[in-house]
């Protein structure tokens, strides 16, 4: 699992975020994978989010797999996650 971790996302102020090409979404967590996107791969470029801060978010991310906030990532999820990036995966195809 950790050799598909490609990254951590950037800090956005109000400064930072208006220089953004691409309109940014409104909710914290997801308009940083967002920026991220738009400075290493592009905007339509299959990626995940792994967070346990799901209001983080938007409410209809579809990138977004929910952990439990005790537990993180752990081995009783791993089937469920890597069902989740192959529907991502194929999406993107």
């Amino acid at each position: 699992m950790r050799a598909r971790v490609i990254g951590a996302t950037p800090v956005l102020n109000p400064i930072t975020r208006a220089q953004y090409p691409h309109p940014l979404s409104k909710a914290e967590r997801q308009s940083e994978c967002e920026a991220w996107l738009v400075e290493h791969r592009t905007p339509a470029y299959p990626w995940i989010a792994i967070d346990d801060r799901h209001w983080w978010f938007e409410p209809d991310c579809p990138r977004l797999f929910i952990t439990a906030q005790k537990t993180g990532l752990i081995e009783a999820v791993r089937a469920k996650l890597e069902i989740f990036t192959s529907k991502i995966h194929l999406e993107y195809r």
